[in-house]
Formats: structure tokens, C-alpha cells, sequence
């Protein structure tokens, strides 16, 4: 029997957080235990996040999904190149992504997010920045532009607002295959 669920409990009745996180890459969930750990959440009234390695991410994240999980952080996409595979027309994600990057840079991703699916909010974030190059930033899609040094609590406002707009963009995407559908079907 797992602790999980109980300390997820004593997590929520202390009404001072909002989400749960769990690190994938240092136990090994089935999907008992995930779906254990969301309906504790749940129950919690906290919002079920997990992190994972890069090793099983596909598979870990396709679980942890349909366990009920309402985030999935990849943690070890030290580049640019490492996140391409996960970006994908469709996908539940957020970027989060600074501007300075070994190979290919914030801005280049953002360029490739935007050729994917360019309602992915793209937040970048740089402590070289200035006015014009946020400026650009936005203007060419970024969601929002953060210069360092940064409250947490900006960092958090800004992924809460992004991830409920993306949300909100996949909803509609499905309303309008699911009428569109049942128009073709009365034609």
C-alpha cells in the first residue's frame, strides 16, 4: 500500500496549496498507483501534476493521462533539440523555454512552435533581454516574455493563465470536429 494518497490528504486538508507534484523518475507508479494518487488529489482539491525522466516519457506521460493526471512536466530537456519530439499540433503542453539556450535558442523554438501549432503558449524567458527584444518576442507568438530575476509567483500566474488557455483552444478544437461531425452525419 502506497503512503501516497495519505500524505496527498494531509497535503489538501492544510488548504495552503494548490497542486501536487510527482517525480516519475524516482518511483516506479503503475497504473494503480496513478490512478490512486489523482483520485486522492481529487478528493484533496489539488490540482495532480507529474514530472518525468526523458528516458520512459512517452510512456509514463500516455499513463499518467489516463490515470487523470492534469499536467505532465518533462524535466530533462536540457536543449531545444531534446523538447522538439514533444511538440507536437494537438499536444497538452505549455513551452517554457529560456532565450539563451546551447544550440538551438528560445527564439528558434519558438519559430518551430509556431510552424507546429501556433496556439502553443511559448513563454520565454532571458536575463539579456530588453524592450525591443520582448517586443519581437511577442510579436512574433511568444505567449509571454519574463525577464529574470522573477517572483515565483509571476512564473506560476503566467503558466496557470497559458495552460488554461491551451486547454481552452483544444476544448474548442473538439466542439467544432464533434459538430462538424454530426453536421456531415444530418447532410
Amino acid at each position: 500500500m502506497s503512503p501516497w494518497p495519505t500524505a496527498i490528504d494531509v497535503l489538501g486538508q492544510s488548504g495552503q496549496f494548490d497542486y501536487v507534484e510527482f517525480l516519475a523518475e524516482y518511483s516506479p507508479f503503475d497504473l494503480h498507483d496513478l490512478e490512486n494518487l489523482c483520485r486522492a488529489a481529487e478528493l484533496a482539491d489539488l490540482t495532480p501534476i507529474i514530472k518525468i525522466d526523458q528516458a520512459s516519457s512517452d510512456f509514463v506521460a500516455q499513463r499518467a493521462i489516463g490515470a487523470g493526471f492534469q499536467g505532465v512536466l518533462f524535466t530533462d530537456c536540457r536543449s531545444a533539440e531534446e523538447a522538439l519530439p514533444h511538440i507536437s499540433a494537438g499536444a497538452q503542453i505549455i513551452v517554457i523555454s529560456d532565450v539563451r539556450l546551447p544550440g538551438m535558442d528560445g527564439r528558434a523554438l519558438l519559430a518551430h512552435v509556431q510552424a507546429v501549432d501556433a496556439s502553443i503558449p511559448v513563454i520565454l524567458i532571458t536575463a539579456h533581454g530588453d524592450v525591443g527584444m520582448a517586443v519581437q518576442a511577442m510579436r512574433d507568438g511568444a505567449y509571454d516574455f519574463i525577464e529574470k530575476p522573477f517572483a515565483a509567483d509571476q512564473l506560476v500566474g503566467v503558466v496557470q493563465r497559458g495552460l488554461e488557455k491551451r486547454r481552452l483552444v483544444l476544448e474548442n478544437r473538439d466542439l467544432r470536429a464533434l459538430l462538424e461531425g454530426s453536421q456531415a452525419i444530418e447532410s
